[in-house]
């Protein structure tokens, strides 16, 4: 589940190879952005994303779990209804489906033919990127400019996390949070890719294609409907239904 997660941290099909996902982000040192312009883009980031209320594309993910030392390319749709919806449909390699909604977090996985349960705030701990993500966040107030560079790809900014408030210290809350980068795209300042990465050393990049901005969405797509006879494994506090 935890891998599940960072996935998400945190935004070219399978046959396209891993070094083409890890050259998004790369920078070439003669091509570096100044402070004064990366902070500008992020303000410009911030204002595009925020006034896009629903989203639909394709996306392309590479995972690199650390402690096994594997990796694996996977792919599907994905829709962004905000704030606060998401649904992320895995086709390749296997059947999934992450769904967030109305602060529950379902977790599907069609080999198992069984659904996770859980409370948003409980299995999301390294928050800032999905919550960018799911436009709860704000680049300005959650990050600073770290460094950024032009590729071919688009536009790498580099983002350092800001520390989390007193509050968030004293009840021994951390950020697993190591990086956040964010591929944009040079002509519309929209996000079409981000990297996490974890104090742990996993690693997760995700590039989108396709991409539809003012995507016709409904509530339905949202609902947590799953085939009969999938188990749920309930984790909440409070039952939910599924259907």
């Amino acid at each position: 589940m935890r891998l599940i997660i960072q996935v998400l941290i945190a935004l070219v099909a399978l046959r396209v190879p891993v070094d083409a996902q890890e050259r998004a982000f790369q920078c070439d040192p003669r091509k570096k952005i100044s402070l004064k312009e990366g902070e500008a883009l992020i303000d410009k980031v911030q204002a595009r994303y925020q006034d896009e209320k629903s989203i639909r594309a394709k996306f392309y993910q590479y995972s690199f779990l650390a402690a096994l030392e594997t990796s694996e390319l996977s792919s599907g749709d994905v829709l962004f209804l905000k704030p606060g919806q998401m649904r992320w449909n895995y086709k390749e390699p296997e059947i999934q489906i992450f769904l967030v909604k109305d602060g529950t977090v379902w977790f599907y996985q069609a080999a198992e033919r069984q659904v996770m349960v859980n409370e948003f705030e409980k299995v999301i701990l390294s928050d800032l990127p999905v919550a960018f993500l799911m436009g709860l966040g704000n680049l300005r107030r959650d990050f600073t400019f770290k460094g950024g560079c032009r590729n071919n790809d688009g536009i790498v900014l580099d983002l350092r996390s800001l520390p989390k408030p007193e509050k968030s210290r004293e009840s021994g809350e951390q950020s697993e949070l190591a990086g956040f980068k964010l591929l944009i795209d040079p002509q519309t300042n929209f996000p079409r890719g981000a990297e996490v990465a974890h104090i742990g050393g996993n690693l997760t990049s995700i590039l989108l294609a396709e991409v539809e901005l003012g995507a016709k969405l409904d509530a339905s797509m949202f609902e947590p409907v799953f085939p009969k006879g999938t188990d749920t494994n309930d984790l909440r506090t409070r039952p939910v239904e599924v259907r």
